[in-house]
């Protein structure tokens, strides 16, 4: 009989490999055999059910746990949940969250990164903003990618400010902002037309010292070349190029259009060869 620890390695190889109708049929046929798992098994068991959508399995398995006296960890609780927001559920997976912090099982913030992000991709922005609020009324800060998933949200509706005023809120309580965060309103502002706003933003983001990551930088190349300010554009490539950042096809293909909006085709030609 293979130990719990062959097992475990086995049934986790074959989950990262997506083999998890195999990952399944293993664990059934080695509890068959008298194996007795332990939480890490539940626990991969219940991954394998999650990402094939199979949450009612995924509840039996905790049945199963306790059948058996194993005491569900934080991750047995982190994995369901993300089951769930993954699939649309976001609402359940908020209420098993709630039920979590009222157990003996100690309890991981990043579960509210997972509600907050579910909601955001359902685009219940109200209930995720009400995780938020529930965060802060027990004393502690949302996490930045808390935060970043709602202005995400926000800047997928256009709504560029509530997403700049969260933005604001965020570093109000000393939370960094990021790039990714930083290229979603870049971004949503370009989307809208707001070019020189999207100039002015950067300029005040390279100020604070907040690192902007290539997207960053072909957004506001983006914005100048629309604007009419191509030659800005390509001092900012040769700035990327100072900050050991190496300009891309999309940096170029923007250049390119942007000389191709004022006629400059002659200009276009030059940066394609």
């Amino acid at each position: 009989m293979p130990c719990v620890f062959s097992c475990n390695f086995l049934l986790n190889r074959l989950i990262d490999r997506n083999k998890l109708d195999m990952a399944v049929a293993v664990y059934q046929q080695i509890k068959r055999l008298g194996f007795t798992p332990n939480v890490y098994t539940s626990n991969l068991v219940m991954k394998a059910f999650c990402k094939k959508g199979c949450l009612e399995e995924a509840v039996d398995v905790f049945r199963e746990m306790e059948k058996a006296g194993i005491n569900p960890n934080e991750y047995s609780y982190t994995t369901y949940i993300e089951g769930l927001c993954t699939h649309q559920k976001t609402g359940l997976g908020y209420e098993v969250l709630k039920a979590w912090k009222g157990s003996s099982v100690p309890f991981d913030n990043y579960a509210y990164d997972v509600v907050v992000r579910g909601f955001c991709n359902e685009m219940k922005l109200t209930e995720a903003e009400g995780v938020l609020l529930d965060i802060e009324s027990q004393g502690s800060n949302p996490s930045v990618f808390c935060f970043g998933s709602l202005i995400h949200a926000y800047c997928k509706t256009r709504n560029i400010l509530k997403a700049v005023s969260l933005q604001s809120d965020m570093n109000s309580k000393g939370i960094k902002t990021n790039c990714v965060i930083i290229s979603s309103i870049l971004q949503c502002m370009c989307s809208m037309g707001l070019f020189s706003e999207v100039v002015s933003q950067f300029k005040t983001y390279n100020e604070t010292g907040v690192f902007l990551d290539e997207v960053c930088y072909n957004v506001v190349v983006d914005a100048m070349c629309k604007s009419g300010k191509v030659e800005e554009a390509v001092k900012l490539l040769e700035e990327m190029k100072h900050r050991n950042m190496v300009p891309d096809l999309i940096h170029y293909s923007t250049l390119i259009n942007g000389y191709c909006l004022e006629g400059k085709l002659v200009d276009a030609s030059n940066v394609f060869e």
